[in-house]
């Protein structure tokens, strides 16, 4: 009896040790393609690259423009849409999670 539900910890630990990576990943995923939209000034050939990496990945990364006129100038920013799968087997959950964000 001991070994059984010593079983189900272990196992249970190893979901929520694989769900943090999961969740992690796709953070920095998402870290990494936004300074990179932003480091090449909101190209587009980045960013359609930045949003094919994320099918790749397993990601839905969708990018708006907000640009905005500040006192006749022109502002670039982008509006930046992430969502991912999220699953714990071992508790049978599984959902989309969506990280938002602006660059300017």
């Amino acid at each position: 009896m001991i070994l059984i539900v010593l079983s189900f910890a272990v196992f249970g630990c190893f979901s929520l040790i694989y769900a943090s990576v999961q969740v992690t990943a796709a953070e920095n995923f998402f870290e990494s393609a936004c300074s990179e939209m932003e480091n090449y000034y909101y190209d587009e050939t980045i960013i359609k690259k930045c949003v094919s990496k994320a099918k790749k990945e397993g990601y839905n990364l969708t990018v708006a423009d907000k640009s905005y006129d500040l006192y006749g100038e022109k502002i670039p920013a982008l509006y930046v849409k992430m969502t991912y799968p999220f699953s714990i087997a071992f508790f049978n959950v599984c959902k989309n999670i969506e990280i938002n964000g602006y660059i300017n």
